[in-house]
């Protein structure tokens, strides 16, 4: 350890090296009495020790202790603005960050408990999606707190999330290729907005900031640069454009268009004009089963459209910029448009291995001899012939339904 006074000029300063420390440290007391200054100098030394030894925190943290949490707020905003973060999450950060802070009563860190925002939570009437946010919200914002060392623990660490499957308030569904076509006819210049949104899957705020010069639609290969500035995961992509899409976009860029001019400037619809819309094109905004079909449904139509058209997980997984296959075929794909039926005459028929065993259930059930089925009976999606003994068409595809019914049995408890 290394300590001793220093004078320069008429104040004195102390040289401190801990033990715990690699390099010697200058410190100002700034007074020109030496027995004030040793004293000070003693108390340094006996701080740094315990704090080295866990006694007491570190200096940082006791100071941030005391000091109001707005102030620790202004300090992680300005450090999101700096990140880059968008205008609007650095917003909604500091409005849920001030919500809980008056209604929890908490001024300053050391106020901040568990407890204390289990109780907050309890009394609210939110959805648990927006209960999340405000907990992911505040958690983020003691991590940062704990990263730039103002505290050693995040109070919230132990503050599980919702649940959040099966009670959303929000449901959406897919929009049907008949409403869309529908919707095309009534929406006048805003067909080009709602086309666009069906085949490409961008959100409503990546259209409204999107550029002429994001658009590729002069040369194929047609695209759109989907920047990171404006995409919900900050991340660059190039997605491809359908002809139809590139046709209505040319006819809508003005002859002296400026590269910076935003495409779907006074076209994107607010929430009453969409309603209009859908209204016009006999749409229900929220069906019968309680589903939404707004403007984001849009981005859940394409999902839907790609896994019916048998495009493969992960290509649409790129194509919706999911990070996850979950999303892609979980939330946003409408499970009630997916072809079940075709799927089951995708299967192995086993009709021609079974034939003998229904043959005789059918005799031993009392029915005529003449509906027994022969040997002959094969998979209906082979399209080979069959022969039954009730006149049906050789060339003509039987079902197993058609087998059972004489039978007076549903196909199932074959």
């Amino acid at each position: 350890m290394i300590r001793h006074l220093i004078k320069r000029g008429r104040l004195y300063y102390g040289r401190v090296r801990v033990d715990d420390q690699t390099h010697i440290q200058t410190v100002p007391f700034r007074t020109m009495d030496k027995q004030v200054a040793q004293k000070r100098l003693n108390d340094y030394v006996r701080e740094r020790q315990q704090e080295a030894e866990g006694i007491i925190p570190p200096k940082i943290m006791r100071d941030a202790a005391g000091r109001e949490l707005g102030k620790h707020l202004m300090d992680y905003l300005a450090d999101l603005t700096a990140k880059q973060r968008a205008s609007r999450y650095v917003h909604l950060t500091e409005l849920r960050i001030n919500k809980l802070s008056r209604e929890c009563g908490w001024k300053i860190i050391r106020d901040i408990t568990l407890d204390a925002f289990i109780h907050w939570r309890a009394g609210q009437g939110m959805a648990p999606k927006t209960l999340n946010e405000y907990r992911d919200t505040m958690y983020s914002f003691m991590e940062w707190l704990k990263r730039t060392g103002r505290i050693n623990v995040n109070p919230l660490q132990n503050a599980d999330r919702v649940e959040v499957r099966g009670k959303e308030r929000v449901t959406r569904r897919a929009f049907t290729n008949d409403e869309i076509i529908r919707l095309f006819q009534v929406a006048g210049p805003r067909k080009v907005v709602y086309l666009f949104a069906v085949v490409t899957g961008l959100r409503r705020g990546e259209m409204f900031a999107l550029r002429w010069s994001d658009l590729a639609i002069d040369n194929m290969p047609f695209c759109v640069n989907v920047r990171s500035s404006t995409s919900k995961n900050h991340k660059n992509s190039v997605l491809p454009l359908r002809p139809e899409l590139v046709v209505l976009l040319k006819g809508l860029r003005p002859l002296d268009y400026e590269p910076d001019a935003r495409v779907f400037k006074g076209l994107m619809p607010e929430m009453n004009r969409f309603k209009k819309d859908l209204e016009l094109a006999g749409i229900p905004f929220v069906d019968a089963a309680g589903r939404r079909a707004d403007f984001h449904a849009m981005r859940k139509t394409l999902a839907t459209n790609m896994l019916k058209g048998g495009v493969a997980l992960r290509v649409a997984m790129e194509m919706m910029r999911h990070s996850e296959a979950r999303l892609t075929a979980g939330v946003y794909t409408d499970a009630s448009q997916l072809p079940l039926e075709d799927a089951i005459n995708r299967l192995p028929s086993y009709a021609e291995p079974l034939a003998h065993i229904l043959s005789q259930s059918l005799v031993r059930d009392g029915q005529n001899e003449s509906f027994a089925v022969t040997k002959k009976i094969v998979a209906y999606h082979e399209q080979t012939p069959v022969d039954i003994a009730q006149g049906h068409d050789v060339a003509s595809p039987v079902t197993m339904d058609m087998v059972a019914r004489p039978a007076g049995f549903e196909p199932a408890t074959l």
